[in-house]
């Protein structure tokens, strides 16, 4: 089926499609036409491009057949150690301008962009990798030496943690506090309003408040703070109250007396504290 040419405005067995405005024409005079210059300038202009860039590879593929000749003539006057380390002075990367670099390696023929490495014989190769080794454990050790000081650094000091939790608590702003106490020979975790059973003989009565000094460690939602092993008790403290006192375990002990058969009870207690936080 016949369709008409957008450009020329006639009919047509076979029509083309520009990539860029997708207009239909029929010929290489219509793709041309005033018409459509605004794509086909740049079509033209692209191909121009193209072209320059075929000639200037062309051009470093040529430059660079031409490297051995050069390498020989710039090492007939130095040795390839002296070659070397003219490039790389006393083997200081740091000191080295790289745009000083790539001129002095243009003059001699070398295109900055090729790989260089391969274009050395096996002696340079290996004083280079000397260079290049000796560079990284240089300023490997230099920076891990400057992270590890920023590091340190940057980390608050212990008077400046204890002043942001005092903070904290007198604006009561820390959350839940909870703190893990020494009681005896027994460890507790309590928090705010929480009981706890100890068993042994303590001169409490129900009513005294008692003031638990070994605190482990104490702290909240955003710190913890540990002591060594406990906390100093003049920073940190934890009051209790007591609330109850039971005897515990009534064991029974049966025994006999002579021409009595009397049996009788024994007990054998001891006192039970309930503390509350």
């Amino acid at each position: 089926m016949a369709e008409r040419c957008e450009i020329c405005d006639q009919l047509k067995e076979k029509l083309y499609e520009c990539p860029k405005c997708s207009i239909h024409f029929c010929s290489v005079c219509c793709y041309r036409s005033e018409k459509h210059v605004q794509c086909s300038e740049k079509f033209y202009q692209g191909c121009v491009e193209e072209e320059l860039k075929a000639q200037k590879f062309e051009s470093s593929i040529k430059n660079r057949n031409t490297i051995p000749a050069s390498l020989n003539e710039e090492i007939s006057r130095q040795s390839a150690r002296e070659s070397l380390f003219r490039i790389f002075p006393d083997a200081d990367l740091d000191a080295v301008d790289e745009s000083e670099l790539d001129r002095e390696l243009f003059q001699m023929g070398v295109n900055v962009n090729d790989d260089i490495f391969e274009l050395l014989d096996d002696e340079q190769k290996e004083e280079f990798q000397k260079i290049w080794r000796k560079y990284l454990k240089k300023n490997f050790a230099s920076s891990v030496a400057t992270e590890s000081s920023k590091s340190f650094s940057s980390m608050p000091s212990g008077n400046e943690i204890i002043a942001e939790v005092n903070e904290q608590i007198k604006n009561h702003s820390h959350g839940r506090l909870f703190a893990i106490v020494k009681f005896g020979d027994e460890q507790f975790k309590v928090t705010e309003e929480d009981i706890i059973i100890v068993q042994g003989s303590y001169p409490f009565k129900v009513g005294d408040k008692i003031r638990l000094e070994k605190i482990l460690c104490v702290g909240s939602i955003d710190f913890t703070l540990f002591g060594t092993p406990v906390l100093p008790k003049e920073k940190v403290a934890v009051n209790a109250t007591v609330i109850e006192k039971t005897f515990s375990n009534v064991d029974v002990d049966f025994f006999f007396v002579r021409r009595k058969d009397i049996r009788r009870l024994s007990y054998a207690t001891d006192d039970v504290t309930s503390e509350q936080y």
